[in-house]
């Protein structure tokens, strides 16, 4: 049961609708729970499902209106059973947030509040095109790392004022062929990708006029030679692989703001 301490906590929760994923150990236990309670430093799952006391669970949270999911992760602090659920309180967990650095503490907060307290459009938002941004990499692994750097980028740089639209390709042709879909913002591409490699998608590429401001950046392995390769074909940056997160966002960040002189 929860003691009192909790109960005034969830008294005082926001009612914040959402959806939240949460990465159970195998397959089989996968559930998308929802939920409406929701505070700067934790929220109530409705779920049925067996907890324990202090057991640490990783989320995806979902926000209507957001095309990107907040990755967090949190700890379970009480429980209620289905024997214990009622009409207005059903069974489910209180998880409180656990954050890696003040920083991530202060952005959740952010955001919360920013779904809290939404800032009415201007009245030329839903004319605006969306940020389009091409991510070509033959390993699945590493265009996940570069997602989740733009979707993080676009909510702080952005701020949703623009809806996001990731387009992804495995190899340079495909990313080529992705290209000619319509007018991107921006491409993060691989150096050594099958059929066709970054140097020779980047020459292609220059040779458009429609893409002639697109913000190209070559995240790879490779030697000087690759580096001065890719910068002869018209690419914008060269960012050295393995390349860390906050790297990855100044790199996106020194782009736009070359592209926007």
């Amino acid at each position: 049961m929860p003691d009192d301490a909790s109960k005034k906590d969830r008294r005082t929760f926001s009612r914040t609708e959402l959806i939240l994923k949460i990465d159970y150990p195998t397959a089989e236990d996968f559930l998308a729970d929802y939920t409406h309670d929701m505070s700067d430093s934790g929220v109530f799952v409705a779920t049925s499902k067996s907890f324990t006391i202090g057991e640490q669970l990783t989320f995806d949270i979902s926000f209507p209106g957001l095309l990107a999911p907040i990755h967090a992760r949190g700890e379970v602090r009480w429980i209620r059973t289905v024997q214990e659920e009622t009409d207005e309180e059903p069974a489910g967990i209180g998880v409180t947030f656990i954050f890696s650095s003040d920083e991530e503490a202060a952005e959740w907060k952010r955001l919360l509040d920013q779904i809290r307290n939404p800032q009415p459009p201007k009245a030329d938002a839903a004319e605006l095109p969306p940020f389009r941004v091409l991510l070509a990499d033959d390993s699945p692994t590493v265009r996940e790392m570069f997602r989740y750097a733009v979707q993080k980028f676009h909510r702080g740089r952005l701020k949703g004022q623009r809806m996001l639209d990731l387009v992804e390709a495995e190899d340079g042709n495909a990313a080529w062929e992705r290209l000619q879909e319509g007018a991107f913002d921006m491409a993060i591409i691989d150096y050594y990708m099958p059929v066709m490699d970054g140097a020779e998608l980047i020459r292609l590429i220059r040779k458009e006029k429609r893409h002639k401001s697109l913000a190209v950046i070559v995240v790879s392995q490779g030697s000087e030679e690759v580096c001065e390769e890719v910068y002869s074909a018209g690419a914008d940056l060269f960012v050295k692989k393995p390349v860390l997160l906050n790297q990855m966002l100044k790199s996106l960040e020194l782009v736009m703001d070359l592209k926007q002189r």
